[in-house]
């Protein structure tokens, strides 16, 4: 549903952007936490790597949009629960691109 607000809000400076690029955001960064905490799928771990990149690639593009609306029409700032859900979701980017070097390293 947040998805269907930033389609149909073609407002560029919308409070409702911006509150919906954050919830978004957080919601996807939880989904690829909890997915990640679950341990990979014993039928395709790749698989899992790739929902989760997914996920975060969306998460990360929905937190850029709610800063850029910040900074260009002075919505809120960003809060201490969006900034820790954002690195959360920078570190499992990170973990995610380490799993890959040392599938990589073991061949």
């Amino acid at each position: 549903s947040f998805a269907r607000v930033l389609a149909l809000d073609t407002s560029t400076r919308s409070e409702n952007r911006y509150l919906a690029s954050l919830a978004g955001a957080k919601l996807l960064a939880k989904a690829a936490a909890e997915r990640d905490q679950d341990g990979e799928s014993p039928s395709d771990p790749h698989e899992d790597r790739r929902c989760i990149a997914q996920l975060l690639a969306e998460a990360q593009q929905g937190f850029q949009e709610a800063l850029r609306l910040h900074e260009q029409w002075g919505h809120d700032e960003l809060g201490s629960d969006e900034w820790g859900a954002w690195a959360g979701a920078l570190a499992l980017v990170a973990k995610g691109r380490m799993a890959e070097i040392e599938e990589e390293a073991a061949f």
